[in-house]
Order: C-alpha cells, then structure tokens, then sequence
C-alpha cells in the first residue's frame, strides 16, 4: 500500500518533492518505493519532463488502483463508525470558489454536530471541480451549476442570487432603476468562461438578445471585486460574494437578480458514506432553497 500511495502522490504533484513532504518521506525514500512499485508493474510508471514527471498509462492507472483502495478503506472505516453512531469518518469535498464565502460556516456548523467526523475542503474553479467530479475524486461537490446528466444526483441547497455591481461613485450607482439596455452598454468584468456564473448571465443576456460590453475576464469574485471597486466596469456576481465588500454598489438593474441554487452534487451511482449522507441531510436541512 506504502508504493500505491507515493505514486499516487507523485502523478498528484507532478514531482517528487511535493509528493514527499505529504508523504513525509525522504525524496530517497519515495524514489526506492517508485523503483518498487515499477518492478511490481513490470514496466516504467514516469518519464521525466523538464524538471517533472510525467506518468506513464501503467503509472495513471497505478495511481487509480491507489485511490480506488483508499476509498475502499474509507468506506469500511465509515461503515464501522456508523455501527458506532457516526462519531468518527471522513468527508472530502470540492466547491466552486463562490462557496467560500458560505461553506467555512455551514462546514463549521456540521462540525459542530459531528466533531469527530475529519473534513477535508477543496475550493477550486468549476472546470477543476468537475475535472474531480469525473474520476470521482472527494464524496461530495458544490456547484452553482451541476453538469448534466441522468446518473447525477443534484440537491439545491442554498439560494445564490446574481447581482449587478459597480463602484460606489459610478454613475449608475445613484439610480433606483437602471434598464438593462444601459446597464449592457457599460464596460463589463466577466467571470472565467465556463464557472457557474459565467453561464447563468450568459444565458440571461443570450435570452434577453443583448450582449455585454466584455472589457476584463478574471478568475475570482475577489479579483472582480477589486477591479469593479478600481472602476474599470460592472459586473455580475453571487451576492454571497458581496459580504465585507467595501466600495462597491449594487445596482437595481432590470431583470436582476438572476436567479440560481447551490448545489451538493455526486454520482447517481455513488455508494455514499456514513459522513457524506450525513452532510447531505444536514445541508438540506440547514439551508433550505428560498421559495
């Protein structure tokens, strides 16, 4: 198990280095077990690239059988915690990086009720959430916009408004009503083609047969944030993402705000463990959709 781990680990990473930390090995060490791992494979599990490692089909597939081991266990320890009342366990999710601004609280509250389960947390763009999601990688995803798909499982959770924003001093800001035909024509800060929010306003502006005046695309609503605040335009963002904004406004624009859910999404076929059931049931009952 010892080799299955540190391959899994270096085709994570990329390089031994990382790999080794995590591991807490000595990067001797680590290499000793590759060498081992490779004998076992009857064939070579990386080649090197530049300063990295590349893995090999045999390697990828090595480092699947890795985590498909790793989940088993899990799932046999969960199944022993839930003879036990569910005092212990383990919950891996991935979020869209909206959820930052609401997971830390609603995570901390089932903390509370659960101390014993550990809770794992990876914030991470939609494109590397549903990267995770497609080799089954955590238990439990949230999303703004689930993929499609009939052996989804897709629950709303949590209301997710979208907002218009601009500067405080922008001009639009002083208007109790701004049309949506003027508030296109502003310069407008997108999202990252492809998240959550970047597909609902798309959608929205696509229905509505206008189209907006895309001077900056950034990767974060903090980056979005401070840009709109530095006046380079308007944006549409969760209102989640608003909570400690300082020099920003929202703006009463027609037809907003959008509205959409977050989501707690797995596989239709997912056998869910003890702690993510758990999660699930006390998402859904935490934090009910607005009607």
């Amino acid at each position: 198990m010892s080799q299955l781990r540190a391959v899994e680990a270096i085709v994570r990473h990329g390089h031994l280095t990382r790999a080794a930390a995590e591991l807490h090995l000595t990067q001797p060490a680590l290499s000793m077990q590759v060498r081992q791992a490779g004998e076992i494979a009857g064939e070579p599990l990386f080649e090197p690239r530049g300063r990295s490692l590349a893995p090999t089909a045999a390697g990828l597939r090595m480092a699947e059988a890795a985590r498909q081991v790793a989940r088993s266990l899990e799932s046999l320890a969960a199944d022993l915690a839930d003879r036990r009342g569910l005092k212990t366990g383990h919950l891996r999710l991935a979020a869209a990086t909206t959820a930052e601004y609401f997971a830390p609280g609603l995570l901390g509250r089932f903390h509370a009720r659960y101390p014993g389960i550990d809770i794992h947390l990876e914030v991470l763009n939609r494109a590397q959430v549903l990267e995770r999601f497609a080799r089954r990688a955590d238990d439990l995803y949230l999303m703004a916009r689930p993929p499609a798909g009939r052996d989804i499982v897709s629950l709303p959770i949590l209301d997710n408004p979208l907002v218009p924003i601009a500067a405080r001093r922008h001009r639009l800001a002083a208007r109790q009503r701004v049309p949506l035909a003027v508030f296109v024509r502003e310069p407008f800060v997108a999202r990252e083609p492809g998240s959550g929010t970047r597909l609902i306003t798309d959608e929205f502006f696509a229905r509505r047969g206008v189209a907006v005046n895309t001077r900056m695309t950034l990767g974060s609503n903090e980056a979005i944030k401070h840009a709109v605040g530095a006046g380079f335009g308007c944006a549409v963002i969760s209102s989640h993402a608003l909570t400690g904004a300082s020099g920003i406004a929202r703006l009463e624009v027609a037809g907003f705000p959008l509205r959409s859910f977050w989501h707690v999404v797995h596989a239709g076929d997912a056998r869910l463990s003890p702690a993510a059931a758990a999660f699930v049931d006390f998402a859904r009952a935490q934090s009910p959709p607005a009607r």
